[in-house]
């Protein structure tokens, strides 16, 4: 099991294709706000297939007018240590 101190071991991707769909945006307008940031980049952190740095998950978060800490949590629900 990786460490809390770790937060992108613990980065919820579904959350943030949630995030995404609720703001009614397409990946490509995320791409073009959040820049600089790539639409196969973007598709692979929301498919889980890659985890975004600390920064950019913020930047993220920020975008959609959410609390980056969500996106950083434990199973057990805890946030992590970077995130809190």
């Amino acid at each position: 099991m990786p460490a809390p101190s770790d937060p992108t071991k613990w980065f919820d991707h579904a959350k943030l294709r949630a995030w995404r769909e609720e703001a009614g945006l397409r990946r490509e307008e995320v791409c073009f706000r959040a820049a600089p940031l790539s639409y196969p980049y973007l598709s692979n952190i929301e498919d889980g297939r890659q985890t975004p740095s600390v920064e950019l998950a913020y930047r993220l978060a920020e975008l959609y007018g959410k609390d980056p800490a969500e996106l950083f949590r434990t199973p057990n629900g805890q946030v992590t240590e970077a995130a809190g």
